[in-house]
């Protein structure tokens, strides 16, 4: 069936990059929405997003939050689909998910499904934006949703910095807008209710018009097929008129509506209009704002107001501006300050990039010495900005920055649909379809004109922030500030801070030499030699495969090329993207990094993993002068340590890419990068971030913590980590790596993947092993085989439960927290040459469980009892090796972030849900469940998109099997790479009974091992006494004391693959029939570098 031509208009096809293989098609409907339309064949989902051109810039100031409001009501139900769950169940069932967003100028929705089911979702998705309900009760149950967002994010720092910011601006710009709403704002638990909704109503009306929407469909349907969905569903948005626009309400809404300005494309460009201006403080800039952070920081940001930047599509000055003051190569700021030990980080560009103007900020992170001198730091940015004023010649900045960005366009591998579509969608709306994916990549060719921004780069037109406990401490020693001036309080948040004009700034008018800097050695950058001078496809490369992209072809697992004395090389050529990059990981198999020998054999330290993180801390803060023009020139690396050993990894460009990685380990085995300069920053840092861990951050972050504590004994209390953390010295640090690499025990796994031939690959893997030549006393003599090392994990007892009870150390935490993850007793699947039928089937059923539990738990406890705004259930899995044998431990996990109930009746409430859907599983029917397995089986399937995805997995399966496979004389090709395969095939056999025997074995029986690590807030404090009286016969509570953990944990057994103690729980399972995959994620090193990164969780959907 043909689209008739006359409902739509044609626009501008999409401007894409060589490699981009989607088709585009983009056009307007006759009410006014606007549509592009993609076909991308390599995707097995469909994804749609719809941008709303409306925000909370748009909100009244009496009821502030009501466009977020608004993003959540829409989910709740319309007049065709009125079931408030009938959306996200359905995309539950067909492996899909959702979420949405609201800034000042934009609301954003989002879904993905299997393509095969998107045509029902998208017709559910329409109706929100023709007829949603915005039902009273739901009304008065979301606002409570709202409101425990918004409490979530009182322990964030970057949103209280971003309110005090707010808070400083004009009050009659939007931008000063609060924008989460709470219950306060919004009471929609009182007889206001109704007029909340009345509001919410006139909202919809007045904004959600046709003309807009832009709308976006990406998925592997034909263009015409897609046309065909959209059409119909989105032209049926009408255009509405508010029934009485002369009504309270209603005046209310269009009134605040002219504080918004216009955003989308095609439209007048708005006047420059900033909401920070001197003339708010009496023209008394430079001003400084000073507050104290949650968690230890030591920040200085120097804002300066620009005119509106958002229409120069293809020419916006900042890109030379974030360019100059961003560098970190010689002669940058970055390069002065940190060689002066007074920086060690730094970052330039848009803080704020409206339609009526633009906040340009320099972002630094301080050591000790920079926060003593932070003025000095302000007067040489300062200088910087009059050395960039003077420079007769930026064409060749543009140039260079033109380059670099044309060749990522061309040479970039299109983005999953889920993250692209809103991604498209947004753009359309501020750039049109021409130039919506390619306004930022192909720029002009001569620089525009940048001298009115560079001239707004000076102390009179700066505003600045400094973040830190000691200068909250210089403030409050202060006695006297001028009229206007002085302690204020933040309106929404409640947060304390200093608002001052700087008096003296005169050495910031021109910067002369002092002790510690000299503004002679600041110059702009050099020309970068990094950039490739090749971007061609090897020639063993097959014909077919450099045509264009072949994301379904069949992905070939790595081939074992070299098996030496000092390790192995894998390596794959890439016949699948068709781009001139690879991906190298190198990894260092040293069982001293993070253990120490002992008569009975290597036992993890936590003094010596303290160690390897600063070290690898200090390596990556030394480098990063050196290697800038590298990272942007598109060449990337990180390196890491974990309890396997250091891991270097090195992606992009082909070209030079080896010789990065070669340079790169010549310098970390050499040792000269550990100065004193970097160790005392690190230092700084490190123990900053451990002393303000627990006193900072979410509740839910630090249960995972405690959680943690019991089960890896290779996690170090923060206490002690910090302890240890104290006592390192720059001698102890060099002494850490004199001893890394006296090990004999040392083993490499290299894997070198993508656009490079074998014998490239050869080549550089013999280079490196004659860097281990001073390792050994002959190259070629046999090494002594390495002890491995890698994660352990504690098994919990059969039929035990363990109840953990903290208070949070967060004074500014509202929320308490439960997470209660359930373990397996069998060990999860491993791949069918490495595990057995009764793993196999254990693995298949408890997956297939997470993926059908998440939405009518979220129904539940969320949408329907309002617990708080993150609840959640979750696969998860940990690995643990033992004896040269890795072990795959399957957990089922549920989290709840709530102010509502304290964390103990939090639990009960989760017990009785988990009771309850043993029920749901009964009365289900035998096609839903077939439904949600084939789903569940599509979603593993679907095919990998990124050169860097693929080598990371293929790695993963080389670091954790690889040894003990290839050391038994075993072959390459019994890893497990068709892991994932053989569990899609597995799950699609899963019945109703394998499901109840599962449950009553892992989360509800008698026998099941389980952990509840709750942390409780201000709003319901522990009570230690009434925490201990919980305990039954088969709980294990343990209340407000890491040492208990830590005893507890000491009497727990290494989780391994034997079933022997477990008998007659596997029996229960071994009548299941089925086939399983891999397990998705690992567990590192916990204490020390759980600082930096916490443990995954699966993120709540609105």
């Amino acid at each position: 069936m043909k689209v008739p031509i006359h409902e739509i208009d044609p626009l501008p096809t999409v401007e894409k990059g060589k490699s981009d293989w989607r088709v585009y098609k983009s056009f307007r409907l006759h009410n006014g929405v606007t549509c592009t339309v993609v076909n991308d064949k390599e995707s097995k989902t469909t994804a749609v997003a719809c941008a709303v051109h409306v925000g909370a810039a748009a909100d009244p100031r009496e009821m502030s939050g009501l466009a977020h409001f608004c993003e959540h009501m829409c989910f709740l139900g319309s007049e065709k689909y009125p079931g408030e769950n009938d959306y996200k169940r359905y995309l539950s069932a067909h492996g899909g998910r959702s979420n949405a967003s609201t800034s000042l100028h934009l609301t954003t929705y989002k879904f993905d499904v299997l393509a095969p089911y998107a045509e029902k979702a998208l017709d559910i998705f329409s109706n929100f934006f023709i007829a949603p309900l915005f039902t009273l009760s739901g009304t008065s149950r979301e606002v409570q949703a709202v409101d425990s967002e918004n409490s979530k994010n009182l322990t964030s720092d970057a949103r209280r910095r971003l309110q005090v910011v707010k808070d400083i601006a004009d009050q009659s710009h939007y931008y000063s807008k609060f924008t989460t709403g709470n219950a306060s704002t919004l009471p929609a638990e009182t007889e206001e209710t109704e007029r909340v909704r009345s509001a919410l109503l006139a909202f919809h009306i007045f904004h959600y018009q046709p003309q807009n929407i832009t709308v976006v469909i990406v998925g592997p349907q034909s263009l015409e097929q897609l046309e065909k969905w959209i059409i119909p569903r989105f032209g049926e948005i009408p255009s509405k008129q508010l029934d009485n626009p002369n009504g309270e309400v209603e005046m209310l809404i269009t009134n605040s509506a002219k504080d918004m300005p216009e955003f989308s494309y095609g439209n007048p460009v708005p006047t420059y209009s900033p909401a920070f201006t001197p003339r708010l403080q009496n023209y008394q800039w430079p001003i400084l704002i000073t507050l104290k952070p949650l968690r230890s920081m030591r920040k200085l940001t120097l804002n300066f107001p620009l005119p509106p930047t958002r229409h120069l599509l293809r020419k916006n000055p900042t890109h030379v501006l974030s360019h100059l003051l961003g560098h970190e190569g010689p002669g940058s700021p970055f390069s002065v300050l940190q060689t002066a030990g007074m920086l060690s980080a730094l970052s330039a560009g848009c803080r704020i990039s409206g339609p009526d103007q633009t906040v340009f900020q320099v972002d630094l992170s301080l050591t000790e010495l920079g926060e003593k001198e932070w003025k000095q730091v302000v007067a040489l940015i300062l200088e910087h900005c009059r050395l960039i004023r003077k420079e007769k010649d930026l064409q060749r900045f543009w140039n260079e920055k033109r380059t670099l960005a044309q060749m990522q366009f061309h040479h970039a591998s299109p983005r999953q649909a889920y993250v692209f579509a809103p991604m498209l969608a947004q753009s359309i709306v501020s750039c049109g379809t021409k130039l919506s994916l390619s306004s930022d990549w192909i720029l002009e060719e001569e620089i525009p004109d940048i001298e009115q921004f560079v001239s707004c780069l000076a102390a009179e037109n700066c505003f600045l922030e400094r973040c830190s406990e000691v200068a909250w401490n210089e403030m409050k020693a202060e006695s006297e500030f001028d009229a206007g001036f002085g302690k204020k309080k933040e309106r929404w948040y409640g947060i304390d801070y200093y608002l001052i004009n700087v008096r003296d700034f005169s050495n910031w008018e021109r910067m002369d030499k002092t002790d510690l800097l000299d503004p002679t050695t600041l110059h702009l950058p050099t020309p970068n030699r990094f950039i490739p001078r090749s971007l061609e496809l090897v020639e063993e490369v097959p014909i077919e495969a450099r045509e264009k992209p072949r994301i379904c072809k069949e992905i070939d697992p790595p081939k074992l090329i070299l098996n030496n004395h000092l390790g192995r090389l894998w390596h794959r050529l890439d016949d699948r993207y068709a781009l001139p990059k690879s991906h190298i990981s190198f990894l260092i198999r040293n069982p001293a990094v993070h253990h120490r020998l002992t008569e009975g054999g290597w036992e993890f330290d936590p003094e010596i993993s303290v160690h390897s993180s600063m070290l690898t801390a200090v390596f990556s803060q030394a480098l990063a002068q050196e290697t800038y023009d590298a990272e942007l020139a598109g060449l990337h690396w990180n390196l890491s340590s974990s309890t396997a050993g250091i891991c270097l990894t090195c992606f992009g460009y082909s070209d030079r890419l080896s010789d990065l990685a070669i340079q790169l380990l010549q310098d970390f085995f050499a040792g000269d990068f550990i100065q004193d300069s970097y160790s005392r920053s690190i230092k700084d840092h490190t123990i900053r971030s451990l002393r303000t861990y627990l006193s900072s951050g979410r509740a839910d972050s630090h249960a995972a913590y405690y959680q943690n504590l019991l089960f890896s004994p290779k996690q170090s209390e923060v206490a002690v980590s910090l302890e240890l953390a104290k006592v390192s010295t720059l001698e102890s640090i060099k002494a850490h790596h004199r001893r890394v690499f006296e090990s004999k025990e040392i083993e490499i796994d290299c894997l070198y993947t993508g656009n490079v031939s074998e014998q490239h690959a050869r080549n550089f893997f013999l280079k490196t092993n004659k860097l281990f030549s001073g390792l050994e006393n002959a190259m070629h003599s046999r090494r002594p085989r390495a002890f491995l090392t890698g994660p352990e994990v504690k098994r919990l007892n059969c039929g035990q439960d363990f109840e953990l009870h903290f208070g949070s150390e967060n004074k500014e935490e509202e929320n308490g927290a439960v997470l209660m993850t359930f373990q397996s007793m069998i060990p999860g699947f491993c791949g069918k040459k490495l595990s057995g039928i009764e793993s196999l089937n254990s693995s298949a059923s408890i997956r297939l469980l997470c993926h059908m539990l998440r939405e009518p738990l979220f129904n539940s406890l969320r949408t329907k009892q309002q617990l708080g705004y993150v609840v959640s259930s979750y696969y998860d899995s940990r690995f643990c090796l033992l004896n040269d044998t890795v072990t795959t431990i399957d957990l089922i996990s549920v989290v709840v972030l709530t102010r509502k109930v304290a964390p103990a009746e939090a639990v009960v409430l989760i017990d009785e849900f988990l009771r309850e859907f043993k029920e749901t599983l009964l009365s289900m029917p035998e096609s839903e469940i077939e439904t949600h397995a084939k789903a569940l089986s599509e979603k593993l399937m679907k095919p990998i998109q990124q050169l860097s995805t693929e080598a990371t997995k293929h790695f993963d399966k080389i670091r954790r099997f690889g040894p003990s496979i290839i050391r038994d004389d075993g072959d390459s090709s019994d890893l497990p790479w068709k892991s994932a395969e053989e569990l899609a095939a597995a799950i699609r056999s899963v019945r109703r009974e394998d499901l109840l025997k599962t449950w009553d074995c892992v989360v509800i029986g008698p026998q099941r091992a389980r952990v509840a690590s709750m942390v409780y807030g201000s709003t319901f404090l522990l009570d230690k006494k009434t925490a201990r009286q919980r305990a039954t016969s088969n709980t294990s509570v343990l209340v407000n004391d890491t040492k208990e953990v830590a005893k507890a944990r000491g009497k727990l057994k290494v989780y391994d693959k034997s079933m022997r103690r477990f008998s007659s729980f596997s029996r229960i399972l071994s009548s299941s029939t089925g086939r399983f995959g891999l397990a998705v994620a690992g567990l590192g090193i916990i204490g020390f570098s759980m600082l930096a990164t916490t443990k995954k969780r699966a993120k709540t959907n609105r």
